[in-house]
């Protein structure tokens, strides 16, 4: 006689999984409070079971049991859940749909036998998009930083990374955007499809910078000193983000995501400049002992003198043409000094 093969509906405490199990088996039963020592000892035969959280026993030790002695879960969703809040997908156990799923995923992910069980809502996508891809299989530029890397004030053509990518006759994906953080910086070229023989740049920014998960806009935004009117868009104090701006730990995670850059390249096989056209001067004194990194500073244009730009952008805010170039030609050198070219 072969083995009886144990199917349990899980879902609410509506009539519905009731109505899904006794279609498949008419002589399914609710598996509840009542009678789920007798199941846990084998002492009931029937193949088909029903049951939810609200019939269970609240612990969580005793539900797993139960329902690990499945051979197959299918999972019925209704459309209003008991307990009187709707799912949270930043708090997923804090309803009666996200912790059921909750469970079921963990069971799926180990023994595959759970049907029905739809968890693209859960999906992380929006967290880790990247700011630029790969062009081709060939070796190319990537350049990542805030809002020069980005070209705030300039033409594409005229921003320092495409500039540099013309004179290496090398395609360019730029990984960039206007307040970006160095944590946020060093993440979008970690998980970049960056290769063997790439060249990378990295613009270093200001070092009293947030990146940080918007609810209300759905994407990351960019906090600073500067961003006030960001605030009311996070979960997150203004006075809490102000105190973490000026701290040590602020100067620590911006090390170690610099050097975690260093090793990553170095581990890639690629050719990592970073040019300090931002950076605090006690962050950038801190890298002295980084041979991929070096200070830019335009001769004699220190101070007020235009910030140090050779000239500003049509923004009146950022560099222009001409200081984009500038940076260019400084990376340019580098690469020789570093005998990348």
């Amino acid at each position: 006689m072969s083995p009886i093969r144990i199917t349990i509906f899980v879902g609410d405490v509506f009539k519905t999984t009731a109505t899904a199990a006794l279609e498949l088996d008419k002589e399914a039963i609710l598996l509840d409070q009542n009678n789920y020592l007798q199941f846990l000892n084998k002492e009931l035969l029937n193949h088909t079971f029903y049951t939810s959280l609200g019939d269970l026993p609240k612990d969580m030790t005793i539900v797993y049991s139960i329902l690990d002695k499945a051979d197959d879960l299918i999972y019925c969703p209704v459309t209003s859940w008991s307990g009187g809040k709707d799912l949270d997908v930043t708090d997923v156990t804090s309803s009666m749909q996200g912790l059921t799923e909750f469970i079921l995923f963990n069971i799926s992910h180990i023994k595959h036998n759970v049907y029905n069980l739809d968890l693209t809502k859960y999906n992380a996508s929006e967290f880790i998009k990247l700011a630029d891809n790969r062009k081709n299989h060939d070796p190319q530029l990537w350049v990542a930083g805030g809002s020069i890397a980005f070209g705030m004030g300039v033409d594409i053509d005229d921003r320092c990374g495409n500039i540099l990518g013309n004179k290496l006759s090398l395609s360019v994906s730029t990984l960039a955007a206007p307040g970006a953080s160095i944590p946020w910086i060093t993440d979008q070229i970690i998980r970049s499809d960056i290769r063997s023989g790439d060249f990378v740049v990295v613009t270093m920014v200001p070092d009293g910078r947030l990146s940080v998960w918007s609810t209300t806009k759905n994407r990351v935004v960019h906090l600073s000193a500067h961003t006030d009117f960001l605030y009311d868009s996070i979960d997150i104090s203004k006075s809490a983000i102000d105190q973490f701006l000026v701290s040590d730990t602020r100067l620590y995670e911006n090390i170690v995501h610099i050097h975690q850059l260093v090793n990553f390249c170095k581990k890639a096989g690629a050719k990592l400049f970073i040019i300090g056209i931002g950076g605090s001067d006690t962050l950038s004194i801190r890298l002295n002992n980084i041979i991929e990194f070096k200070n830019y500073y335009n001769a004699g244009r220190h101070g007020n003198d235009a910030k140090g730009f050779a000239d500003i952008g049509n923004d009146n805010r950022h560099p222009g043409p001409a200081q984009h170039k500038l940076y260019a030609d400084f990376c340019y050198q580098q690469f020789k000094k570093l005998n990348y070219i």
